[in-house]
């Protein structure tokens, strides 16, 4: 069951003209048209309006109020378990980052009175949050939207993985770095082999020429 004075920002005792006026600002603010149709922002006013028909409703908030007076009682003795908190949605514009880029989240939980975002911190119920991420280490992140109810000690979590752009350029340039350094010390290993049978093709070559010239030393000699 949703929290329909939270959602208006009002306390269980405030009074019908509290109630309406909360309505108006907030149908002014989160109202679709104003807001290029969002999505987040559509789903916030169906909130909005069905919190307001039920609050502003003399014998609706009596119903609700009476449902909802001891929630921890009714967890413990229905089976519809309506204090539950759930999640609706958690949604990233991107699916994918690069290094220092933001991203925005949007999400909305119900009947959780305690919310965190990790690794980012905690947040409102409903909301959407933009965050500058500063990874480049790991292949991917993983953000977990988290809610809870402390009145009955339940929670429920879904999580989000990001891919990491920055981390797999870096991966293939150190990659292509180490490839093109195999390739030149092979390079100067294979000049280094040809340069010495070069030395050695003249070393024997020269010795040769040093045998043939003793050679006709000798013979010349003995002709002598």
């Amino acid at each position: 069951m949703k929290d329909y004075y939270y959602i208006l920002g009002m306390s269980n005792h405030a009074s019908l003209e509290e109630i309406k006026s909360a309505f108006r600002k907030l149908s002014m603010k989160f109202h679709p048209d104003k807001n290029n149709g969002d999505e987040f922002f559509t789903e916030r006013f169906k909130d909005i309006q069905e919190a307001y028909e039920v609050l502003a409703d003399a014998e609706k908030r009596k119903i609700y109020d009476n449902q909802t007076a001891n929630p921890k009682q009714q967890y413990q003795n229905s089976q519809s378990n309506n204090f539950v908190p759930e999640i609706e949605f958690l949604r990233a514009d991107k699916t994918a980052f690069e290094y220092d880029e933001e991203i925005t989240f949007s999400w909305k939980t119900i009947n959780a009175n305690q919310v965190s975002l990790k690794p980012f911190g905690t947040v409102s119920p409903i909301g959407q949050k933009t965050y500058k991420i500063k990874d480049f280490k790991n292949q991917s992140i993983q953000v977990e939207l988290i809610a809870e109810n402390t009145h009955i000690n339940r929670q429920t979590s879904v999580a989000l993985t990001l891919e990491n752009k920055t981390y797999q350029e870096l991966l293939w340039f150190f990659k292509g770095e180490i490839e093109r350094k195999k390739k030149e010390k092979m390079t100067k290993s294979n000049l280094i082999t040809e340069s010495s049978d070069m030395k050695n093709i003249l070393i024997i070559g020269t010795l040769g020429c040093i045998g043939i010239i003793i050679f006709f030393y000798v013979i010349v000699k003995l002709i002598e």
